[in-house]
């Protein structure tokens, strides 16, 4: 496996879906990043800028157990002792919970994509990395529509794109083994048009809110951001296993727009790095954030000229072209 891609929150920045800190620096979000319980969260993780996916990985299990007999008769009697504090959060979780997942979908889940701006964008990458030729893995921890968007074009034009679901959207991983050209595409943190009933996962290529019911979104939300490994959810142990296994031979990873500040992936990186030899990392960010959580100084550190930083936004041509020339400097 000669190239692969990785995606993050900077490549969808183009298309007007907002960063991590571009989310809570919306009115909306300074509301819910400023309310007593975001205070009380920061401290418990001990971290200075909170990702809205750890924040409901935190809350969603307390939510849900709040909307049953045993969660109601125990808020009821929780509300009663802490209606005298003046500092009362733990009544809050419930509405912030919602709020953050409408924020999210408000946010991510427009489908007015504009299809043309990801073909000009997405096809220089995906031409100069081979899409047409090879199998081209393109993992993101984006959950908003542009996936499926690359997923039309390549369509369109006639190559092979794999999601890990059937044409009737059902969740088949042995789909990945189908091709030997083309794209495979892995949602490392899910998506927001994936749910789950039951055992049942299913694409519905549909980006709207889903309020109570069985049926709930299948987004990292819900899960992790520990080892997703060793989680219950099946198809996030694929994706996760698959980004290691393609590491295993990739000669080159092109990184796009993604910040390093997720532990788990940084480890999958970091042991890739080591047992591979000939595995480089093209990180395209206009800068490297200054955040003791983010873990490109220490890959710079441990692998120096095998982690490039390539100062540059999605869309610049000038990303392109330094693609190309590693592509020839290493070969492939």
């Amino acid at each position: 496996m000669a190239i692969t891609i990785l995606t993050g929150a900077g490549a969808s920045k183009p298309f007007g879906f907002p960063t991590t800190n571009e989310f809570f620096a919306s009115e909306a979000g300074k509301r819910l990043a400023g309310n007593l319980l975001f205070t009380e969260m920061k401290q418990h993780l001990k971290v200075n800028t909170l990702d809205v996916e750890v924040v409901l990985q935190l809350l969603d299990p307390i939510a849900d157990f709040f909307s049953t007999d045993q969660g109601k008769f125990l808020f009821d009697g929780v509300m009663k002792n802490w209606e005298s504090r003046k500092n009362n959060w733990v009544g809050s979780i419930q509405n912030s919970i919602k709020e953050i997942q409408n924020l999210c979908f408000q946010s991510y889940g427009d489908e007015d994509l504009d299809d043309d701006l990801v073909q000009e964008l997405y096809l220089p990458l995906l031409e100069v990395c081979g899409w047409k030729s090879r199998i081209l893995p393109i993992f993101t921890t984006n959950y908003d529509p542009v996936t499926d968007v690359i997923g039309e074009i390549a369509h369109r034009m006639e190559v092979n794109f794999c999601d890990g679901f059937t044409s009737l959207g059902t969740w088949e991983p042995k789909t990945y083994r189908k091709f030997n050209q083309g794209i495979l595409a892995y949602r490392l943190h899910g998506s927001m048009c994936w749910t789950k009933r039951g055992k049942s996962i299913r694409n519905t290529r549909d980006y709207h809110l889903r309020m109570g019911g069985r049926v709930e979104h299948l987004i990292i939300y819900p899960g992790f951001k520990g080892n997703p490994d060793k989680d219950e959810e099946e198809v996030f142990i694929n994706t996760h296993q698959a980004l290691r296994r393609r590491l295993r031979t990739t000669k080159m990873l092109v990184v796009i727009g993604f910040s390093f500040r997720d532990p788990h992936l940084n480890e999958i990186f970091h042991h890739a790095m080591t047992k591979n030899p000939d595995l480089h990392l093209l990180i395209a960010l206009p800068k490297i954030p200054d955040d003791p959580e983010v873990g490109i100084p220490l890959l710079k550190h441990d692998f120096k000229n095998r982690v490039i930083h390539l100062p540059h936004k999605f869309g610049d041509k000038e990303l392109i072209n330094n693609i190309k020339g590693f592509k020839t400097k290493l070969r492939l």
